[in-house]
């Protein structure tokens, strides 16, 4: 049992399914599906027990959101196709270094190829699957075996016994999927030559992020706060988004944005006779076809949901969109009852881009809400979606943060503390031997990641928030036997982990050093950082100052951050790369004792900056 729990431990971050697997064991897990109601009834007593009523529920609940095609027209403007065929090489050496990456605790797919084996054989099938993708996509046709998928169910939320409460993990081939990658690649060259996309979408895109699209919105409202307005934001989620994309309107979509043809004629076929079936315990449900959406699960499908929805940016005439996938935002600075009324418009304008596309918007999630400082707002609007008046929240979550109408993320804090806890509870009741190095192991990838998500966003101020975070620390360690009754800061250093305050500390420098070295895509952070234009003292990144009124906006990494990076020495801020950059800043914190005591108060920028300055380098 100590080599097994010593296992388990190691892998946990390639390959979670274990750790997963055997707490579930300890936990005498039940089924994870429950007895689910039968054909719409909400009768106890008329529950499905078994697994194969509850698999054909669950297909016939999954295939009764599929959009029906609409004799409705959408008015985009079809262009004759100026653009050329393009040409996919699917070369040996391009499916091999695919096939190589291949995670192996990935489940396989109907085929029953199991990733494992395509990656340890990848030398051998290379070449014959180079000459199978290059006919498929000449010719515009994939196999049958390729457009099938097993589902199995996930619980999301509610009523265990409701059907639509469940969500559909679909496996889909392992090798299609290496066929898609490759055709993704190229799509997405394609997408960036021409600027099709807006700057304004985070989701599945190469170098962006859901912590980059909150740092750009954040920017903007803690600045437009501070200097006293008020941002009205509406939150609108779609029903079923990725499995009601209207397959002709999709390539509608792509013709309208010129995609080359012999692309468009493999994608249809890609669409097209895809079949499924629900999978409970090995017992399966009747197969059943897709009429609609993109395949989830798959390699491709989330570049075309993007396409997709990228149309909707540009109904968008007088406030800010900002896109992850299918989640949006909506929002204004409002200083007069005009900009509440072009806000409403643009309200308007994507509840009928809803009616074009056929991508309808959950009538009963969508929600407005007002940000503002503590001053009671001049403009006091309701805003409306079909008829309906949207409900108006003080607080909601976006994008996995909590984001409450005072931009104050106490509630969000104290809800990921409790995960954390939550989980590191269940480490210890599960785990016999969790010595040191299993701790740490399990901790850093399960636990620690709770608080950490975002936190350049959330990083607290607040003495009561930060030392709530630190307290989830601090009760994690003394669970270890033998260091359990030594001080924090010696347990820190045994164990060799900084306090959770100087990873937030370390997390805001290493940010800063990707955005001034250019890490991301200019459009993907928006000129959030003003440089210097000319230094005489410091190094050659230092940025400008950013005044502000308020601690809300004092407190914001943007602001924040400037005079501890301003004070960094020239051979740290100027690293060749990130790893570097970690290295030598590390070294100075530990030359500077910073990692492992809590008598350093890392929210005072001016104290460290000072104490930085003080390195003799």
């Amino acid at each position: 049992m100590i080599e097994k729990e010593k296992n388990i431990c190691k892998k946990v971050k390639t390959n979670p399914k274990s750790f997963w697997s055997f707490v579930n064991q300890k936990r005498k897990f039940k089924d994870p599906i429950a007895n689910l109601y039968k054909s719409g009834s909400t009768n106890i007593n008329d529950l499905a027990e078994n697994d194969i009523e509850k698999a054909e529920i669950l297909a016939k609940q999954f295939s009764s959101v599929f959009t029906k095609e609409s004799n409705i027209q959408w008015d985009l403007p079809m262009k004759e196709l100026k653009t050329n065929d393009v040409h996919i090489n699917f070369d040996t050496d391009s499916v091999y270094e695919k096939l190589i990456l291949l995670n192996v605790n990935k489940s396989p797919g109907p085929d029953g190829v199991t990733p494992r084996v395509a990656k340890e054989l990848a030398g051998k099938i290379a070449p014959v699957l180079s000459v199978i993708f290059q006919k498929s996509y000449d010719q515009g046709i994939l196999p049958l075996q390729w457009k099938i998928a097993n589902i199995t169910p996930i619980y999301k939320k509610g009523d265990k016994r409701e059907p639509e409460n469940y969500r559909p993990i679909s496996l889909t081939s392992i090798i299609c999927k290496i066929m898609e990658s490759i055709i993704k690649d190229k799509l997405l060259i394609i997408l960036k030559e021409r600027n099709i996309l807006s700057s304004r979408q985070y989701g599945f895109l190469p170098g962006k992020s859901t912590v980059l699209q909150l740092l750009n919105v954040l920017d903007t409202w803690t600045e437009a706060v501070d200097n006293g307005y008020q941002i009205d934001v509406i939150y609108c989620d779609f029903m079923k988004a990725f499995d009601t994309v209207s397959h002709v309107r999709l390539i509608q979509v792509m013709d309208y944005y010129e995609i080359p043809p012999n692309l468009i004629h493999w994608v249809k076929n890609f669409l097209r006779n895809r079949s499924h079936r629900f999978v409970i315990n090995k017992i399966m449900s009747n197969w059943d076809h897709f009429t609609s959406g993109v395949p989830q699960c798959s390699v491709l499908g989330p570049i075309l949901f993007v396409i997709f929805i990228n149309t909707l940016v540009e109904q968008i005439n007088h406030s800010e969109l900002f896109l992850f996938a299918d989640d949006n935002k909506l929002f204004k600075i409002i200083s007069s009852e005009y900009d509440a009324l072009q806000l409403q418009d643009d309200i308007s304008a994507m509840y009928n881009w809803s009616l074009n596309s056929l991508l309808k918007f959950h009538p009963d999630k969508c929600f407005s809400m007002s940000i503002k400082s503590n001053k009671e707002s001049q403009v006091s609007q309701s805003y409306q979606m079909n008829g309906k008046t949207l409900e108006k929240k003080r607080e909601l979550k976006d994008l996995g943060v909590l984001i409450d109408d005072q931009l104050k993320f106490s509630n969000h804090i104290s809800e990921k503390v409790n995960k954390a806890n939550q989980t590191m509870g269940l480490i210890r009741r599960s785990f016999n031997h969790l010595d040191a190095t299993n701790f740490k192991l399990l901790y850093k990838s399960l636990v620690r990641p709770h608080v950490e998500y975002a936190n350049i966003i959330c990083s607290p101020y607040l003495k009561k928030d930060i030392n709530l975070i630190e307290s989830m620390q601090r009760r994690a360690t003394r669970y270890i036997p033998g260091i359990n009754k030594l001080s924090y800061s010696e347990r820190l250093k045994k164990l060799d982990l900084p306090t959770l305050a100087y990873r937030r500390f370390r997390g805001s420098m290493i940010e800063s050093y990707k955005i001034a070295h250019n890490y991301y895509d200019n459009e993907s952070i928006n000129g959030i950082f003003n440089y210097k234009s000319s230094v005489t003292r410091g190094h050659n990144f230092s940025l400008k100052t950013k005044h502000s009124k308020s601690n809300l906006r004092r407190n914001f990494f943007t602001v924040k951050v400037t005079n501890i990076w301003n004070s960094l020495p020239a051979y740290i801020a100027e690293a060749p790369s990130v790893d570097a950059f970690k290295n030598r800043f590390d070294s100075l914190c530990r030359q500077k004792s910073l990692m492992f005591e809590l008598n350093v108060d890392f929210s005072d920028v001016i104290l460290l900056s000072i104490l930085i300055k003080s390195s003799n380098f």
